[in-house]
């Protein structure tokens, strides 16, 4: 993957901070006017990565947790342009990658920001009513995540989190951003997510519940 997405090299010695704020400038320029969310699905998933970003630049601190930064900097630049950008919000994105494979985490907080006015991230549609939404997410949960998310194998780079410890530590869009994104289908289906949003609300919504019961002790399964 080409993670300097085109961008020149820049001139040597270049100072990271005036460098910061004629981004910040240009973005802000650019996106002056109320944002308009787009609700298509590359744009929405455009969404979620900001805010996945956002919430694990503030938790990096293994080397799977930044690879996946990383990964995700190099990302968002061409999600961008899929969704037809502008300019500034592009040029902004590209600036992510250095700035955290320089573990520059103020830099791309506030860049982060910029972007996340721009592109806020709706919640997950749900039409269900709540009773049938909770026994709902227990089932998807019990058929589709518990056997790899209830004990996470932790001997590799980036395990498996437990969901409903990360329901207790995060804010309901990153969780919702997370599932998203973060749930595969089968390779016959592209890898694309299996579920409905009313599914996935069903899920967050579960596990937002049982956030207190899985904070409690490592290894609660509700």
């Amino acid at each position: 993957m080409d993670h300097h997405q085109g961008r020149s090299g820049g001139t040597e010695g270049e100072a990271p901070l005036r460098r910061l704020l004629l981004i910040l400038l240009a973005v802000a320029a650019g996106l002056a006017s109320p944002a308009a969310f787009s609700t298509d699905e590359a744009g929405r998933r455009l969404a979620a990565l900001i805010q996945v970003m956002q919430a694990d630049l503030e938790r990096a601190t293994t080397a799977g947790q930044n690879a996946r930064l990383l990964e995700n900097a190099s990302l968002l630049p061409v999600m961008a342009r899929e969704v037809g950008a502008r300019p500034q919000e592009v040029a902004a994105a590209r600036s992510l990658y250095d700035f955290v494979l320089r573990h520059e985490s103020g830099q791309a907080a506030a860049v982060l920001r910029q972007l996340a006015q721009a592109r806020p991230f709706s919640p997950l549609p749900s039409g269900i009513p709540q009773v049938r939404a909770l026994a709902l997410g227990r089932s998807i949960h019990r058929a589709a995540c518990a056997g790899c998310h209830d004990v996470p194998q932790a001997k590799t780079l980036l395990p498996a989190e437990n969901l409903f410890h990360l329901a207790c530590k995060e804010a309901a869009p990153a969780l919702e951003a997370r599932l998203l994104l973060g749930v595969k289908g089968m390779a016959a289906e592209g890898h694309r997510n299996p579920f409905s949003p009313d599914e996935l609300a069903a899920l967050a919504a579960w596990y937002r519940k049982n956030a207190n019961s899985g904070c409690r002790g490592l290894g609660s399964k509700p």
